[in-house]
């Protein structure tokens, strides 16, 4: 059977990580839209639609991306907090059952 152990707070940590990132990626998101707008006041044509288009393109896929860290936050995070209310539960039983031994 395989041992799993995290040292405290390492979830948090992991959670703390993926929010960081979650920040850098949404503001190189919002960097590229401001210079794609103040290039899009100066540029007109195909090419600028096309170019467009892949922005759009672009920007669904990157909150794709911003969900899933999010999804990924949460879950470390409750992971982590199911695995102390797992602890308090055991820590509770076996005090119950050290008092019976007396």
């Amino acid at each position: 059977m395989t041992q799993l152990s995290q040292g405290p707070r390492a979830l948090s940590a992991a959670a703390e990580a993926v929010a960081g990132t979650r920040a850098d990626v949404t503001r190189v998101q919002q960097e590229v839209a401001g210079d794609v707008a103040a290039l899009g006041q100066r540029w007109s044509g195909s090419g600028a639609i096309a170019f467009h288009r892949v922005h759009t393109a672009w920007q669904e896929q990157q909150s794709r991306v911003v969900a899933a860290l999010d999804g990924f936050e949460a879950a470390l995070r409750e992971t982590e907090a199911d695995t102390g209310r797992t602890d308090d539960d055991q820590a509770t039983g076996f005090a119950h059952y050290a008092s019976r031994l007396g």
